[in-house]
């Protein structure tokens, strides 16, 4: 753990103070470094882990490739794959088989699919009856009210239990939370980490109306394109990995943790 005075810490390679010292080395603390250092920046990194990457881990177990964190991302903008070809990543680059569109959670020891069709979803056991009625009833659940000038800002987990109920969060989101953006749906911004959700019920007040009337008039499920879910021949490791790599051992400290700042 290092505790030197900031100025030092940042003076430990060059003779001058950088422009920017980063604290913490998971995907957000890398890409932020690689985008300032790529306008002009100087940039230092501290992770007081051995690796970088935070929450996102890559092993090979018995010929399978095992994720500890996300499995996946999306993207969902050209910073995403500006930054992957900036690391030299394209190659490794694999998308999720759009055919593939069946979805499993394991429950109680069973392995269980993801209803796709109201059919599926009235005779899957992954619901209990109580949480199909639950949900069925999303239709009549009005927009979040927010007091008179006031901006709302709501997690995931509050929205899917206001809309959806406490099951179809338990069991359907918040998987999908942990694999793709490998965070807490309570902490999560609903707007900001699902809008193409967020935006079906402020267009139509209902997330079940507004996919059926979408869908009826031949537009996706949301107005926003959701983009492609990518991973990486060698696992979403191989992402932190590349930045660290190109930014080099000069920039990034691993092993280097933060135990207070003092002003100079």
């Amino acid at each position: 753990m290092l505790t030197l005075p900031l100025r030092q810490l940042l003076d430990m390679n060059n003779s001058t103070a950088v422009d920017f010292a980063i604290i913490g080395g998971g995907i957000s603390g890398l890409a932020t470094a690689w985008f300032l250092r790529d306008a002009g920046f100087s940039v230092q990194l501290f992770e007081k882990s051995p690796r970088v990457g935070g929450c996102i881990g890559s092993s090979d177990e018995d010929g399978y490739l095992v994720e500890a964190g996300p499995n996946s991302t999306l993207e969902n903008n050209s910073a995403i794959g500006e930054l992957v070809d900036s690391v030299n990543l394209s190659r490794q680059l694999r998308e999720a088989n759009r055919e593939a569109k069946r979805r499993y959670i394991i429950k109680h020891g069973e392995l269980l699919a993801l209803p796709a069709s109201p059919l599926a979803f009235l005779t899957t056991p992954l619901f209990s009856p109580l949480g199909k009625l639950r949900l069925m009833a999303e239709p009549f659940i009005g927009r979040l009210k927010c007091p008179h000038r006031m901006i709302c800002e709501e997690s995931i987990a509050d929205f899917v239990r206001r809309r959806l109920g406490n099951e179809f969060l338990d069991w359907a989101i918040d998987p999908f939370v942990s694999g793709v953006y490998a965070g807490d749906p309570e902490r999560l911004s609903v707007e900001a980490a699902t809008r193409k959700i967020h935006a079906l019920e402020m267009e139509y007040r209902s997330l079940i109306i507004g996919a059926i009337r979408r869908q009826l008039a031949g537009k996706r499920s949301g107005p926003a394109p959701s983009g492609r879910l990518i991973s990486f021949a060698d696992g979403m490791q191989s992402l932190p990995d590349a930045v660290a790599t190109e930014l080099g051992s000069e920039c990034v400290h691993p092993g280097a943790g933060i135990a207070r700042l003092q002003q100079q």
